[in-house]
């Protein structure tokens, strides 16, 4: 499970990545152009290019593991829920309440941040 700041810091790992994926490009060609033309085949950061990427996707898939987790607790507790007993019917259930508090908590600020 990851606290608030753990969110953070996943979304600021993806912006820095995705940063750094973007002006990998440009790197490059700002490197072949003070080389010997000799030598410019042998500069390629594709592969870093890649790593940026996939460190993207990584941090991106740790902040939804993290929501799925959360929302996980919740529906299993509604799973045990002896339904069947269940006397009154209400407009909202305090399970809606908890999923709606846990969205209203940690997805905000994810979404100002990516």
């Amino acid at each position: 499970q990851l606290s608030r700041s753990d969110n953070e810091r996943c979304c600021l790992v993806a912006n820095t990545a995705e940063d750094c994926k973007d002006i990998i490009p440009g790197i490059e060609r700002a490197i072949k152009n003070v080389l010997d033309a000799k030598y410019t085949e042998e500069v390629d950061f594709s592969h870093e290019q890649s790593q940026f990427a996939a460190l993207v996707n990584l941090a991106v898939e740790t902040v939804v593991k993290g929501f799925i987790f959360r929302l996980g607790k919740i529906l299993s507790m509604m799973t045990r829920m002896p339904w069947d007993k269940w006397e009154s019917v209400g407009d909202q259930s305090e399970y809606v309440n908890q999923i709606n508090s846990m969205f209203s908590q940690y997805v905000p600020p994810v979404s100002k941040m990516l």
